[in-house]
């Protein structure tokens, strides 16, 4: 399923995440397959959006509290500068974002890699959320300062 991967698995590569999933996922199936390569893309972006989320906060410290219009606009900020994470992601406000009234949503994935099952990461100053798609739509969470979470995890099956 190479179609299915995404760049911000780089950073759950070397991590016990895989065998943790690898024990506790059907793999046998082409659903327990996609569900546990969700978990792992879940799992990966979680990480990317706290990197995303810092980018956002550094460019609007720059930037007068202002936020980019284009998320080209946050490769210096973004820790590992690479175009290949920050194209599957688009602005969805712009201007002043250190207003009490900021957006909750600021950037959002384009689009799911799996719409039977996946999950859309939103990102914002100091945070991000994610909802579940397909399958894994009763999911959804959060994490970055000041944020709780809405929901539970999925269970492992």
């Amino acid at each position: 399923m190479p179609e299915r991967k995404i760049p911000e698995l780089r950073f759950v590569e070397n991590s016990d995440l895989w065998v943790t999933t690898g024990r506790t996922a059907d793999l046998e199936t082409e659903a327990g397959v996609s569900k546990a390569m969700s978990d792992m893309r879940r799992d990966a972006k979680q990480i990317a959006a706290n990197f995303l989320s810092d980018a956002l906060e550094r460019y609007a410290s720059v930037h007068a509290g202002q936020l980019p219009a284009d998320v080209s606009e946050l490769k210096p900020f973004f820790r590992f500068r690479d175009d290949t994470i920050l194209q599957r992601y688009q602005m969805l406000n712009a201007g002043d974002g250190s207003s009490p009234q900021s957006p909750e949503k600021i950037m959002a994935e384009k689009s799911p890699v799996d719409a039977q099952y996946d999950t859309l990461f939103q990102i914002r100053v100091g945070g991000w959320s994610w909802r579940g798609v397909g399958a894994n739509k009763e999911y959804q969470g959060g994490g970055g300062r000041n944020v709780s979470l809405t929901a539970a995890q999925p269970d492992a099956k």
